[in-house]
C-alpha cells in the first residue's frame, strides 16, 4: 500500500498565510473560501446552533483557530451566494450538509451577531479584554 501525504489531498496556494488576519482574509471577497471544514470544524458549527451561546475556540499554535473564527464570521456576516457557494463546494465532506445550510440560514435571518476577537490571554473580565470586546462589537454592528 502506498502512503499518502497532505499534498495528495491539499494544495497550498502560492497566497498562502501562515497567520489568518481579519485584513488578510478580506483580501478579496473569496479568500474565506479555500478553508476546509473538518469535522471538528462542523461540530463547533453545530455547536452555535444547538446551544445558541458564545463559544471560545482554543487550542495550540498554529492550528487554525484565527481562520476557523474568521470563517465562521463569512458564514454568518458575509454574501449569501457566496456562503451558498463554499457549502456546494464542500458538500462532499460535510455530514449533513443540508440540514447545516439550513440551520445556518436560519440563524442569518435571526440576525445572529458574530464577534470575533484574537490573542486573548484568558477568559477573565478584565479590562483589555472588555474593552477589546466593546471594539468588536461595535465593529460588528457598523
Amino acid at each position: 500500500m502506498e502512503l499518502k501525504h497532505y499534498k495528495d489531498f491539499f494544495t497550498v496556494p502560492a497566497t498562502y498565510r501562515a497567520n489568518m488576519t481579519r485584513e488578510a482574509i478580506n483580501d478579496t471577497p473569496e479568500t474565506w473560501m479555500d478553508f476546509y471544514p473538518h469535522a471538528t470544524y462542523i461540530e463547533l458549527l453545530n455547536t452555535l446552533f444547538d446551544e445558541s451561546k458564545s463559544l471560545w475556540i482554543t487550542g495550540n499554535f498554529g492550528t487554525g483557530k484565527s481562520n476557523a473564527a474568521l470563517v465562521t464570521q463569512k458564514l454568518f456576516m458575509d454574501d449569501a451566494v457566496r456562503v451558498e457557494a463554499w457549502l456546494e463546494d464542500k458538500r462532499d465532506v460535510i455530514v449533513n450538509c443540508d440540514s447545516l445550510k439550513r440551520r445556518l440560514f436560519e440563524a442569518r435571518q435571526k440576525g445572529t451577531l458574530v464577534i470575533y476577537d484574537y490573542n486573548a490571554s484568558g477568559i477573565a473580565p478584565h479590562e483589555e479584554f472588555l474593552v477589546r470586546l466593546e471594539k468588536g462589537v461595535l465593529a460588528a454592528l457598523e
